[in-house]
């Protein structure tokens, strides 16, 4: 960790060469691909028996969280990390209302 006024070099590095490789590729190409490949993981999933697929809304972002019932979260997201994939817990107490509203799981799995 850093304090207040110190920050990380290569971070700031990082973040730049991001940016340029960002710019080069485009930016709408970018989102086109991250798109169809969520797409498609939410197909793939949602054809799983058990998985539930929990994103909404007409347009819908390159983030696919889902569960599977009758197993925890915690294990899902360990069995993709040991498979090399990232992934991440999301709390039904992030969004309680949202949450009571649509009756999820304790924890969410995102992708």
């Amino acid at each position: 960790r850093f304090e207040f006024w110190e920050s990380s070099i290569a971070n700031h590095l990082g973040l730049g060469a991001a940016i340029e490789y960002a710019n080069e590729v485009g930016i709408v190409k970018i989102q086109d691909r991250v798109t169809k490949l969520a797409s498609t993981l939410r197909l793939q999933l949602g054809a799983i028996p058990n998985v539930q697929v929990h994103d909404l809304g007409s347009v819908q972002c390159a983030i696919v969280t889902f569960s599977i019932a009758g197993i925890l979260a915690e294990n899902i997201k360990c069995s993709l990390e040991s498979a090399g994939y990232t992934s991440s817990l999301v709390p039904s107490s992030s969004t309680p209302l949202d949450s009571l509203r649509r009756n999820v799981p304790d924890t969410l799995v995102r992708v």
